[in-house]
């Protein structure tokens, strides 16, 4: 919740909740932001929920970006089924990438599966073998 604004402010004021993704410091009780860095949580979606999404979000975003992932590439989710692999799984898929992910169990290879990866590898296995084949990459 925004505590004070300062001069030159125009985007929030007192009382509005919003959230941000900081280079260090989250856990303060109280941080300084740009304005420009603070969102509003969307509707219906509590301040820790949205923190989660934002947090998610910039991460995919920012190493798909710096990768430079284009459509037809493909897009290699370690630990594919937690919240970050099931995200990253989604945004490459959106970009048109084909992506492969790993995961432990059958059931989270399943998860992998239902959220568009292309192709689901056991990562107690070897999945780099699997993963060659399956894309034709180099052996």
């Amino acid at each position: 919740m925004v505590a004070a604004v300062g001069e030159g402010v125009t985007r929030w004021n007192v009382g509005d909740e919003v959230v941000a993704l900081l280079a260090g410091g989250g856990y303060a009780g109280y941080f300084v932001v740009h304005e420009g860095q603070a969102i509003a949580p969307p509707p219906g979606v509590d301040l820790v929920s949205a923190a989660g999404v934002l947090e998610v979000a910039a991460t995919v975003a920012s190493n798909v970006r710096v990768g430079f992932l284009k459509a037809g590439q493909v897009f290699l989710v370690h630990g594919g089924a937690g919240g970050i692999g099931t995200f990253a799984t989604q945004y490459a898929k959106a970009i048109g990438a084909i992506v492969a992910a790993t995961a432990g169990s059958p059931e989270k290879l399943d998860h992998c599966r239902s959220f568009g990866a292309d192709f689901a590898f056991d990562y107690h296995g070897d999945w780099v073998s699997e993963l060659k084949e399956a894309t034709g990459g180099p052996t």
